[in-house]
């Protein structure tokens, strides 16, 4: 049985309820927080959360400003976080992405589906680097340092969320070689089969980004996918 720690932050107190049923039900222990400045206390008083399931539409610190903190914090940045809100227009989707987080949810939905999702990111994180240990990828001036989990561009850190690094991993495993974007979803989300397409476009956006000029590394092959430019 799971014994992962996960802070459910959302105002409303009948989804909390639901939530932690279905996460207990799983084995998980859950912390609860219902507005913005009461979650910022918990984290910042509590060690050991593995994840954070976080509403955008909350009192006082809004879930977008939480989630900017936590990736901005040396402490908490790893934390993977899923957004969980009634907005599913495109734009609040990439703005949840451009802030960090690691998989969006809207509202309503199946607690059951959450659960899986919450699953597989933490099967990700946990397992993920000692399926790679002691495996470093050099590309142009990127490095990626796999067990660590961790990618620096001329010795300066970037921080990528857990799906930016899988999905830069699977690229510079091969570089050269086409990926199409259900190849990308089912191997950098894993089990998640029902997230969108667009999702990998807004994350290859976001990831090319955080990558500065190295960021044109990432190709375009139109009406396939991507690919990362062979630079041997």
């Amino acid at each position: 049985m799971a014994r992962e720690n996960i802070l459910v932050i959302d105002d409303e107190k009948d989804i909390v309820r639901i939530i932690q049923y279905h996460l207990k039900q799983e084995g998980f222990r859950v912390i609860k927080a219902h507005s913005g400045g009461a979650a910022l206390d918990i984290i910042g008083s509590t060690d050991g959360i593995d994840l954070i399931v976080l509403d955008l539409m909350l009192p006082g610190i809004d879930g977008l400003e939480i989630c900017k903190k936590l990736k901005s914090t040396e402490k908490t940045k790893s934390i993977p976080v899923v957004m969980l809100t009634v907005k599913s227009e495109e734009t609040d989707i990439i703005k949840g992405l451009k802030m960090g987080a690691d998989d969006y949810i809207t509202k309503p939905f199946s607690p059951k589906v959450l659960v899986e999702r919450i699953k597989t990111i933490l099967k990700r994180a946990n397992s993920g680097a000692k399926r790679n240990d002691q495996e470093i990828i050099r590309s142009g001036y990127i490095e990626i340092d796999i067990p660590k989990h961790t990618v620096k561009i001329n010795d300066k850190s970037v921080n990528l969320t857990a799906i930016e690094f899988n999905i830069l991993v699977i690229l510079a495993k091969d570089p050269g070689k086409v990926f199409s974007r259900e190849e990308l979803l089912r191997n950098a989300w894993k089990e998640e089969t029902d997230t969108a397409d667009k999702t990998v476009d807004v994350h290859i956006t976001w990831l090319r980004q955080k990558l500065g000029s190295d960021g044109n590394l990432i190709e375009t092959v139109r009406g396939i996918g991507y690919r990362l430019k062979d630079t041997q």
